[in-house]
Protein backbone atom coordinates (compact mmCIF):
# COMPACT_ATOMS: atom_id res chain seq x y z
CA UNK A 1 0.00 0.00 0.00
CA UNK A 2 1.30 3.43 -0.95
CA UNK A 3 1.66 6.01 1.78
CA UNK A 4 -0.12 8.62 -0.41
CA UNK A 5 -3.85 8.56 -1.03
CA UNK A 6 -5.05 10.78 -3.89
CA UNK A 7 -8.66 11.88 -3.45
CA UNK A 8 -10.87 13.24 -6.24
CA UNK A 9 -14.58 14.06 -5.93
CA UNK A 10 -16.49 14.40 -9.19
CA UNK A 11 -19.85 14.11 -10.95
CA UNK A 12 -19.04 14.43 -14.66
CA UNK A 13 -17.72 11.68 -16.93
CA UNK A 14 -15.69 13.60 -19.52
CA UNK A 15 -13.73 15.70 -17.06
CA UNK A 16 -13.14 12.64 -14.87
CA UNK A 17 -11.94 10.59 -17.84
CA UNK A 18 -9.53 13.36 -18.84
CA UNK A 19 -8.21 13.49 -15.28
CA UNK A 20 -7.61 9.73 -15.22
CA UNK A 21 -5.87 9.74 -18.60
CA UNK A 22 -3.56 12.56 -17.53
CA UNK A 23 -2.91 10.90 -14.16
CA UNK A 24 -2.02 7.54 -15.74
CA UNK A 25 0.31 9.31 -18.18
CA UNK A 26 2.63 10.25 -15.32
CA UNK A 27 1.89 7.81 -12.48
CA UNK A 28 1.41 4.07 -12.06
CA UNK A 29 -1.50 3.02 -9.88
CA UNK A 30 1.02 1.38 -7.53
CA UNK A 31 2.67 4.77 -6.94
CA UNK A 32 -0.26 6.15 -4.95
CA UNK A 33 -3.76 5.02 -4.04
CA UNK A 34 -6.17 6.88 -6.31
CA UNK A 35 -9.72 7.09 -4.94
CA UNK A 36 -12.43 8.78 -7.01
CA UNK A 37 -15.83 9.44 -5.46
CA UNK A 38 -18.71 10.01 -7.87
CA UNK A 39 -21.43 12.31 -6.52
CA UNK A 40 -24.26 10.22 -8.01
CA UNK A 41 -23.71 11.66 -11.48
CA UNK A 42 -26.52 11.58 -14.02
CA UNK A 43 -24.19 10.47 -16.83
CA UNK A 44 -23.11 7.21 -15.13
CA UNK A 45 -19.60 8.45 -14.47
CA UNK A 46 -18.85 5.67 -12.00
CA UNK A 47 -19.93 2.81 -14.26
CA UNK A 48 -18.25 4.21 -17.39
CA UNK A 49 -14.92 4.93 -15.68
CA UNK A 50 -14.95 1.49 -14.04
CA UNK A 51 -15.61 -0.15 -17.41
CA UNK A 52 -12.81 1.73 -19.17
CA UNK A 53 -10.33 1.66 -16.28
CA UNK A 54 -11.17 -1.47 -14.25
CA UNK A 55 -8.25 -1.02 -11.86
CA UNK A 56 -9.33 2.47 -10.78
CA UNK A 57 -11.07 2.61 -7.41
CA UNK A 58 -14.13 4.73 -8.17
CA UNK A 59 -17.18 4.60 -5.91
CA UNK A 60 -20.64 6.07 -6.25
CA UNK A 61 -22.22 8.09 -3.46
CA UNK A 62 -26.01 8.00 -3.11
CA UNK A 63 -26.47 11.71 -3.67
CA UNK A 64 -24.70 14.83 -4.88
CA UNK A 65 -22.98 15.98 -1.70
CA UNK A 66 -20.51 18.28 -3.40
CA UNK A 67 -16.89 18.68 -2.42
CA UNK A 68 -17.38 19.16 1.32
CA UNK A 69 -19.07 15.95 2.44
CA UNK A 70 -17.68 14.03 -0.52
CA UNK A 71 -14.13 14.82 0.52
CA UNK A 72 -14.88 13.93 4.13
CA UNK A 73 -16.11 10.50 3.03
CA UNK A 74 -12.94 10.02 1.01
CA UNK A 75 -10.73 11.13 3.89
CA UNK A 76 -12.23 8.44 6.14
CA UNK A 77 -11.74 5.78 3.46
CA UNK A 78 -8.13 6.72 2.71
CA UNK A 79 -7.23 6.79 6.41
CA UNK A 80 -8.77 3.32 6.76
CA UNK A 81 -6.40 2.18 4.00
CA UNK A 82 -3.45 3.28 6.14
CA UNK A 83 -2.08 6.10 3.97
CA UNK A 84 0.22 8.56 5.69
CA UNK A 85 -0.65 11.47 3.41
CA UNK A 86 -3.84 12.56 1.69
CA UNK A 87 -3.68 14.61 -1.49
CA UNK A 88 -6.90 16.54 -2.13
CA UNK A 89 -7.34 17.22 -5.84
CA UNK A 90 -9.91 18.83 -8.10
CA UNK A 91 -10.74 16.89 -11.25
CA UNK A 92 -9.90 19.79 -13.59
CA UNK A 93 -6.13 19.86 -13.05
CA UNK A 94 -3.22 18.70 -15.18
CA UNK A 95 -0.03 17.02 -13.98
CA UNK A 96 3.18 17.32 -16.01
CA UNK A 97 5.81 15.78 -13.73
CA UNK A 98 6.17 12.08 -12.85
CA UNK A 99 8.07 13.08 -9.69
CA UNK A 100 5.30 15.41 -8.52
CA UNK A 101 4.08 13.35 -5.57
CA UNK A 102 7.58 12.24 -4.60
CA UNK A 103 8.61 15.89 -4.43
CA UNK A 104 5.71 16.78 -2.13
CA UNK A 105 6.33 13.78 0.11
CA UNK A 106 10.07 14.45 0.34
CA UNK A 107 9.38 18.08 1.18
CA UNK A 108 7.10 17.01 4.04
CA UNK A 109 9.59 14.41 5.26
CA UNK A 110 12.32 17.07 5.34
CA UNK A 111 10.02 19.44 7.25
CA UNK A 112 8.37 17.25 9.92
CA UNK A 113 6.90 20.25 11.77
CA UNK A 114 4.55 20.90 8.83
CA UNK A 115 1.05 19.47 8.71
CA UNK A 116 0.58 20.08 5.01
CA UNK A 117 1.79 21.82 1.89
CA UNK A 118 0.69 22.75 -1.59
CA UNK A 119 2.40 23.11 -4.97
CA UNK A 120 2.44 26.11 -7.25
CA UNK A 121 -0.99 26.20 -8.91
CA UNK A 122 -0.92 27.82 -12.34
CA UNK A 123 -3.68 28.89 -14.70
CA UNK A 124 -3.59 26.53 -17.67
CA UNK A 125 -4.62 29.23 -20.14
CA UNK A 126 -1.59 31.47 -19.60
CA UNK A 127 0.74 29.75 -17.12
CA UNK A 128 0.47 32.52 -14.53
CA UNK A 129 0.36 31.56 -10.85
CA UNK A 130 -3.23 31.22 -9.70
CA UNK A 131 -2.49 30.56 -6.05
CA UNK A 132 0.07 29.47 -3.49
CA UNK A 133 -2.55 29.38 -0.74
CA UNK A 134 -3.33 32.33 1.48
CA UNK A 135 -1.66 33.98 4.44
CA UNK A 136 -2.94 35.77 7.53
CA UNK A 137 -1.32 39.19 7.63
CA UNK A 138 -3.13 40.14 10.82
CA UNK A 139 -5.95 38.86 12.99
CA UNK A 140 -8.53 39.95 10.43
CA UNK A 141 -6.61 40.35 7.18
CA UNK A 142 -5.98 37.35 4.93
CA UNK A 143 -4.23 37.66 1.58
CA UNK A 144 -4.20 35.21 -1.31
CA UNK A 145 -0.60 34.56 -2.36
CA UNK A 146 0.28 34.33 -6.06
CA UNK A 147 3.90 35.52 -6.06
CA UNK A 148 6.76 33.31 -4.90
CA UNK A 149 8.62 35.04 -2.08
CA UNK A 150 11.08 34.21 0.69
CA UNK A 151 8.30 33.42 3.16
CA UNK A 152 6.73 30.09 2.18
CA UNK A 153 4.50 29.92 5.23
CA UNK A 154 0.75 29.98 4.52
CA UNK A 155 -2.42 29.48 6.55
CA UNK A 156 -4.82 27.97 4.02
CA UNK A 157 -4.20 25.45 1.27
CA UNK A 158 -5.88 25.61 -2.15
CA UNK A 159 -8.76 23.15 -2.44
CA UNK A 160 -7.59 21.97 -5.87
CA UNK A 161 -4.17 20.79 -4.63
CA UNK A 162 -3.51 20.11 -0.94
CA UNK A 163 -1.01 17.58 0.43
CA UNK A 164 -1.86 16.88 4.07
CA UNK A 165 -0.78 14.45 6.78
CA UNK A 166 -3.63 12.00 7.32
CA UNK A 167 -3.26 12.23 11.08
CA UNK A 168 -4.06 15.94 10.85
CA UNK A 169 -7.65 15.15 9.88
CA UNK A 170 -7.92 12.53 12.62
CA UNK A 171 -6.56 14.74 15.38
CA UNK A 172 -7.80 18.20 14.42
CA UNK A 173 -10.87 17.73 12.26
CA UNK A 174 -12.18 17.33 8.74
CA UNK A 175 -14.03 19.84 6.55
CA UNK A 176 -17.07 21.49 8.12
CA UNK A 177 -20.22 19.67 7.00
CA UNK A 178 -22.36 22.73 7.80
CA UNK A 179 -20.89 24.42 4.75
CA UNK A 180 -22.69 24.29 1.43
CA UNK A 181 -21.65 21.50 -1.02
CA UNK A 182 -19.61 23.88 -3.20
CA UNK A 183 -18.17 26.32 -0.76
CA UNK A 184 -15.07 27.74 0.92
CA UNK A 185 -14.35 24.58 2.89
CA UNK A 186 -10.59 24.68 2.28
CA UNK A 187 -10.41 28.29 3.48
CA UNK A 188 -12.48 27.60 6.62
CA UNK A 189 -10.48 24.45 7.36
CA UNK A 190 -7.19 26.32 7.10
CA UNK A 191 -8.35 29.09 9.44
CA UNK A 192 -9.57 26.52 11.96
CA UNK A 193 -6.29 24.60 11.76
CA UNK A 194 -4.23 27.78 12.16
CA UNK A 195 -6.09 28.59 15.36
CA UNK A 196 -4.97 25.20 16.67
CA UNK A 197 -1.34 25.95 15.85
CA UNK A 198 -0.92 23.86 12.70
CA UNK A 199 1.62 24.87 10.07
CA UNK A 200 1.50 24.83 6.27
CA UNK A 201 3.92 25.84 3.50
CA UNK A 202 3.79 26.18 -0.24
CA UNK A 203 6.46 24.26 -2.13
CA UNK A 204 7.78 26.03 -5.21
CA UNK A 205 9.52 23.03 -6.79
CA UNK A 206 6.29 21.27 -7.74
CA UNK A 207 3.44 22.61 -9.84
CA UNK A 208 0.13 21.73 -11.46
CA UNK A 209 -2.07 23.49 -13.99
CA UNK A 210 -5.68 24.36 -13.22
CA UNK A 211 -8.01 24.08 -16.21
CA UNK A 212 -10.57 26.34 -14.56
CA UNK A 213 -10.81 29.49 -16.66
CA UNK A 214 -9.43 32.61 -15.03
CA UNK A 215 -12.41 34.70 -16.13
CA UNK A 216 -15.05 32.14 -15.07
CA UNK A 217 -16.80 33.38 -11.91
CA UNK A 218 -19.16 30.39 -11.82
CA UNK A 219 -22.69 29.47 -12.78
CA UNK A 220 -25.76 30.57 -10.86
CA UNK A 221 -26.02 27.10 -9.34
CA UNK A 222 -22.43 27.25 -8.09
CA UNK A 223 -22.81 30.80 -6.73
CA UNK A 224 -25.98 29.74 -4.92
CA UNK A 225 -23.95 27.21 -2.94
CA UNK A 226 -21.05 29.63 -2.49
CA UNK A 227 -23.34 32.26 -0.97
CA UNK A 228 -24.81 29.78 1.49
CA UNK A 229 -21.35 28.61 2.46
CA UNK A 230 -20.12 32.16 2.91
CA UNK A 231 -23.14 32.87 5.12
CA UNK A 232 -22.34 29.91 7.35
CA UNK A 233 -18.71 31.05 7.54
CA UNK A 234 -19.80 34.56 8.53
CA UNK A 235 -22.04 33.18 11.28
CA UNK A 236 -19.21 31.08 12.71
CA UNK A 237 -16.51 33.75 12.39
CA UNK A 238 -18.53 36.87 12.89
CA UNK A 239 -16.69 40.16 13.40
CA UNK A 240 -16.94 43.64 11.94
CA UNK A 241 -14.16 43.05 9.40
CA UNK A 242 -15.72 39.87 8.03
CA UNK A 243 -19.11 41.60 7.92
CA UNK A 244 -17.65 44.49 5.92
CA UNK A 245 -16.03 42.06 3.47
CA UNK A 246 -19.32 40.23 3.07
CA UNK A 247 -21.19 43.46 2.40
CA UNK A 248 -18.86 44.07 -0.54
CA UNK A 249 -19.57 40.57 -1.80
CA UNK A 250 -23.31 41.07 -1.41
CA UNK A 251 -23.14 44.21 -3.52
CA UNK A 252 -21.20 42.42 -6.27
CA UNK A 253 -23.68 39.51 -6.28
CA UNK A 254 -26.61 41.92 -6.56
CA UNK A 255 -25.01 43.64 -9.54
CA UNK A 256 -24.35 40.35 -11.32
CA UNK A 257 -27.26 38.10 -10.30
CA UNK A 258 -29.93 40.47 -9.04
CA UNK A 259 -31.40 41.42 -5.69
CA UNK A 260 -33.91 38.57 -5.38
CA UNK A 261 -31.34 35.83 -6.11
CA UNK A 262 -28.84 37.31 -3.67
CA UNK A 263 -31.25 37.91 -0.79
CA UNK A 264 -32.90 34.52 -1.23
CA UNK A 265 -29.64 32.60 -0.96
CA UNK A 266 -28.21 34.62 1.92
CA UNK A 267 -31.51 34.03 3.72
CA UNK A 268 -31.17 30.29 3.04
CA UNK A 269 -27.67 30.38 4.50
CA UNK A 270 -28.89 32.05 7.68
CA UNK A 271 -31.58 29.38 8.05
CA UNK A 272 -29.12 26.48 7.99
CA UNK A 273 -29.03 24.80 11.37
CA UNK A 274 -25.47 24.79 12.63
CA UNK A 275 -24.19 21.65 14.31
CA UNK A 276 -21.65 21.92 17.11
CA UNK A 277 -18.34 20.23 16.28
CA UNK A 278 -19.68 19.24 12.87
CA UNK A 279 -16.13 18.60 11.74
CA UNK A 280 -15.02 15.98 14.28
CA UNK A 281 -13.41 13.02 12.53
CA UNK A 282 -14.53 10.41 15.06
CA UNK A 283 -18.16 11.50 14.88
CA UNK A 284 -18.25 11.57 11.08
CA UNK A 285 -16.54 8.18 10.86
CA UNK A 286 -19.53 6.63 12.64
CA UNK A 287 -22.03 7.87 10.04
CA UNK A 288 -20.09 8.28 6.78
CA UNK A 289 -21.38 5.04 5.23
CA UNK A 290 -24.85 6.48 4.95
CA UNK A 291 -23.58 8.51 2.01
CA UNK A 292 -22.83 5.38 -0.02
CA UNK A 293 -25.30 3.72 -2.37
CA UNK A 294 -23.81 0.31 -1.56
Amino acid sequence: MSDIGVLVVTNKYEITRNFVLNYLKYFFLEDNYLLILDNDSSDKTCERIKEEFPLIDIRRLNGNYGTVTGRNVGIVEIIKLGCKYIYISDNDVLFNDSEYFNKLRNFMECNPALNGCCPVVRWFENGEIQTLGSRMLSKYKIKSINVIDDNHSINTLPGCAAFIKAETFEKYGIYDNDLSPISIEDFEWGIRMTKQGLKFNYFDNAEIFHLHKKSDSGSKEKIRHVIRGRTVFLRKYFNSVNLLKEMKKIFSYILKFGLFFTVKNYYSGFRIKLTENNYEFSSFKKIYKKYYSI
